[in-house]
């Protein structure tokens, strides 16, 4: 008997052309799925159905990143998350998050209070079938529209983001607990830069809100996300100055120190002063400093005038790699043309560049007369730029007359000779 139900229910499938008008879309996403067919069946056999649940279904695009120097330097590959490699494969799908807020009513007739979903919706992209999955990590494929909403006309803002790791998404002003009315503010992400330049992520983000039965003739539950890069995508390269045309100089290490790892990313800005999407920038941790190794002691670096002779990277592809940092503008170790002495390097609390195993050799020839001076050690350079969010950014990093070293005392003077010096050569 449960056999022959099912086949007359399922036979409703081809009344899908009609399904408003004879009601046979149970749980009202606009069309008859095998979802309102067991609903119909369960009915008939005098079984209790739960709450009709509404799929979301997704789609995703991207905004590329801002290359200034594209005319330059031509079409450029970058490690960046395209639309493409989010996907994944097959054997490694890739994957995004998404959560939401919406307005809760009160059975009692109160105004109602704002919610988030929980729990966080674990959405991946499924390489055979061409479509991706929303549904949570214990669940995937069952996430479905928020419940106690009018379909028809409350919006959802549904907020996504990829490359990091869940736990960290929330709202400040959030009051679940309260009857008051509510204003959900700023949705925000707490995310943290690693110091590990293999372990940093392209951050992703997206907002995009609607109701499930769309205005636009579009199908019911259908999101469509255009993500954006969070971060500033960072390439490093080290030059020297005319000024040292004298000095031949190689480098073994490269680290740049100081520079902020920890923010808050808000969806949908004012984050900070204005209206800016980054803010509360610090350090990790609690701590109050940063290092980031822009290339190890493995392999000396002999410094030249050209930048672009020079990139900085732990990676052996280095032109395709990028470090991704918090957009920010960084406050240098010292503020140059300031008549204040320069600290030491432990006390530095700007950011600054660190060169490691510095090795300079300064040579002038006098009518045939050599003089030839030597240093070597570590030194240091302060360090000021403005990273933008979604731009490509190109660091020159110079050597050049301001050079320091660990006492913040010049190693040349301001017409490129050396006056810091710690063997004879």
């Amino acid at each position: 008997m449960k056999k022959r139900f099912i086949i007359i229910a399922l036979s409703l499938l081809s009344l899908n052309a009609h399904a408003q008008k004879y009601n046979y879309d149970v749980n009202n996403d606009g069309q008859v799925t095998v979802s309102d067919i067991m609903l119909i069946v369960n009915k008939i056999l005098g079984k209790e159905n739960d709450e009709p649940k509404y799929p979301i279904t997704v789609s995703v695009t991207q905004k590329p990143f801002v290359d200034n120097d594209a005319n330059a330097s031509g079409m450029m590959r970058s490690p960046v998350t395209t639309t493409e490699s989010l996907a994944g494969t097959e054997d490694n799908p890739g994957f995004f998050y998404v959560d939401y807020s919406y307005f809760s009513r009160w059975d009692d007739g109160g105004t109602g209070y704002y919610e988030i979903g929980e729990p966080e919706y674990y959405t991946h992209w499924v390489e055979s079938s061409g479509h991706w999955v929303v549904g949570t990590v214990d669940n995937p494929g069952e996430g479905h529209w928020p419940s106690n909403v009018d379909l028809n006309t409350d919006v959802i803002p549904f907020y996504a983001y990829a490359n990091y790791e869940s736990g960290h998404f929330g709202f400040e002003g959030f009051q679940e607990e309260s009857k008051s009315e509510t204003v959900v503010s700023k949705p925000y992400l707490h995310f943290v830069v690693e110091e590990n330049s293999g372990a940093q992520k392209d951050l992703l983000v997206a907002i995009t809100e609607d109701t499930y039965y769309h205005s636009n003739g579009t199908p019911a539950g259908f999101l469509s996300f255009t993500f954006d890069h969070a971060c500033a995508a960072v390439q490093f390269f080290l030059s020297k100055t005319q000024a040292l045309a004298n000095s031949t100089i190689t480098v073994k290490g490269v680290k740049l120190h100081n520079v902020y790892n920890d923010g808050y990313y808000y969806f949908n800005g004012n984050g900070g002063d204005g209206n800016q999407e980054w803010a509360g920038l610090g350090y990790k941790n609690g701590t109050t400093s940063s290092t980031y190794t822009l290339a190890d002691n493995s392999t000396e670096i002999l410094v030249k005038q050209n930048y672009a002779v020079n990139q900085l990277s732990t990676e052996q592809d280095k032109e395709n790699k990028y470090f991704f940092m918090i957009p920010q503008i960084t406050t240098p170790w010292y503020v140059k043309g300031t008549t204040e002495p320069i600290p030491s390097i432990a006390n530095a609390t700007g950011a600054y560049i660190e060169l490691e195993n510095c090795d300079i050799i300064y040579s002038v020839d006098n009518d045939g007369q050599i003089t030839q001076k030597h240093y070597s050690g570590s030194a240091y350079i302060p360090f000021g730029v403005t990273w933008e969010k979604g731009i490509k950014h190109k660091v020159n990093i110079q050597i050049g007359t301001g050079l320091r070293d660990s006492d913040g005392n010049r190693i040349f003077d301001t017409n490129g000779v050396l006056i810091k010096t710690t063997t004879a050569q």
